[in-house]
């Protein structure tokens, strides 16, 4: 819980009021004008505004945007103390939107204002939510490289000025010129943020807060993306804190002495891919573009502990999907490869109920193949049902021995029909010699 802050900054005010304009381009002189009046008026008005949620925003899904007379004139700066309170008022609107008032401007071509929260029951306190507390994800956190490191250093002796000399101050802005184009976590952004307007107060050193202003400015425009695909990730890949993080995953999953299922590692490619996916305030969801899914996680002012864990995670996905043999794209692939170890799986159990003797037997593995895996093929649930076949043929030859030996069994015996002949032979004496009584009397 912590106090509101006194005021909230609005940015992006001369992308507000010059909506046709492409932000791969410079700004028109035409462009820059109006946006200059337009923050006259408003700091000669000081008026009220709405702050309301911007749904479908492409770089951000936790956009928060302002109008006056209804019409678009700036985002909520995407700053934590900034969102996390115009998250609480929000709330404590109870309803979608809240007002502001205007309260200080600064005019100029690419200038901003300030305003303040006005809510009929204002809280004395309003809570500051930390949207990134209750995420993680379960990969080791890469190492930073000596570039970002060189980029820590020079924002933290930048943030005593007063102990520095105006060319260590332009030496230390350089080395964030230089080593800043890619860093993409929370402190660094907000760390220059710092710089520029520590920058301000210094004589002489506007023009160096203007190129760090325009190093954030550009920070995931088309060029700069183009530039991190084309350089910057795969000199990431190949690195030797790549490198690190991968064995320290692998020893933390114990297969450094041992050699992985395709089961294991299809799963543990899966809980990665789902984490990835949860990923606090990115807009859209689907993780196959690598630095669509960085520049995202820029706007959502990803910490560095949870960005280095990022980072590490999209590393260790490719090489799970490299062992498995499947292209970086989509989840088909490993819904694919978990169908097929599934199959093979019901295979082995199929086969080895051949060398199950009894009809018994085979049921119980029959039964256990039809409780965890219920939505089989058809055809594969076909080779399931005919497990116990043979044994309805077996059934089938016994009932034709049992009738043929019934019928054996009813066919007298040799002992049985010598008895029957005697008896037979008696029969035509005994006839035989009434025959001769009979003709003998006569």
């Amino acid at each position: 819980m912590c106090e509101i802050i006194k005021h909230i900054k609005i940015a992006g005010v001369q992308f507000a009021v010059n909506p046709a304009h492409k932000r791969d381009m410079p700004m028109s002189e035409e462009e820059k004008q109006r946006t200059v009046d337009f923050l006259s008026r408003l700091d000669e008005k000081k008026p009220l505004v709405s702050v309301s949620r911007e749904k479908g925003n492409m770089f951000d899904d936790d956009a928060f945007v302002v109008r006056w007379i209804s019409q678009k004139c700036g985002y909520v700066r995407d700053k934590e103390e900034y969102k996390s309170v115009a998250h609480a008022a929000i709330e404590a609107s109870g309803k979608p939107y809240f007002k502001a008032k205007v309260v200080e401007v600064t005019v100029a071509h690419n200038g901003y204002f300030m305003v303040e929260v006005v809510l009929k029951h204002e809280p004395e306190r309003l809570p500051v939510v930390d949207r990134w507390a209750q995420w993680d994800i379960n990969v080791p956190m890469i190492a930073l490289s000596e570039n970002g490191l060189m980029l820590q250093d020079a924002l933290m002796m930048l943030g005593d000025m007063d102990a520095l000399d105006k060319d260590e101050i332009r030496q230390y802005c350089e080395v964030i010129v230089k080593h800043g184009r890619h860093a993409l976590w929370r402190e660094a952004k907000c760390g220059i943020e710092d710089v520029i307007s520590r920058l301000e107060a210094v004589p002489d050193m506007h023009d160096m807060a203007e190129e760090l202003d325009h190093l954030l400015t550009g920070m995931c425009n088309g060029r700069r993306e183009q530039e991190r695909r084309d350089e910057w990730w795969p000199e990431v890949l190949n690195s030797e804190e790549a490198s690190d993080v991968v064995r320290q995953w692998r020893h933390e999953k114990g297969i450094d002495i041992r050699e992985a299922s395709k089961m294991e590692l299809t799963g543990w490619l899966m809980e990665i891919e789902k984490q990835l996916s949860d990923i606090p305030t990115i807009a859209n969801p689907e993780t196959e573009d690598e630095i669509l899914l960085m520049t995202r996680s820029y706007y959502a002012m990803v910490p560095e502990s949870k960005w280095r864990r990022i980072l590490a995670a999209m590393i260790i996905r490719r090489q799970l999907r490299a062992w498995l043999g499947l292209p970086m794209a989509g989840l088909a692939g490993v819904e694919h490869v978990m169908q097929q170890e599934e199959l093979r799986f019901i295979g082995e159990m199929v086969n080895y109920s051949q060398t199950l003797p009894t009809y018994d037997e085979v049921r119980v593995l029959q039964t256990f193949i039809y409780r965890h895996a219920p939505s089989l093929p058809p055809k594969v649930k076909e080779v399931v049902d005919g497990m116990t076949a043979r044994f309805s043929e077996h059934d089938a030859l016994l009932r034709e021995q049992t009738d043929a030996m019934k019928e054996i069994a009813s066919r007298p015996t040799i002992k049985e029909y010598n008895a029957v002949k005697h008896v037979e032979n008696e029969i035509q004496k005994v006839e035989a010699g009434g025959k001769g009584v009979e003709k003998h009397c006569k």
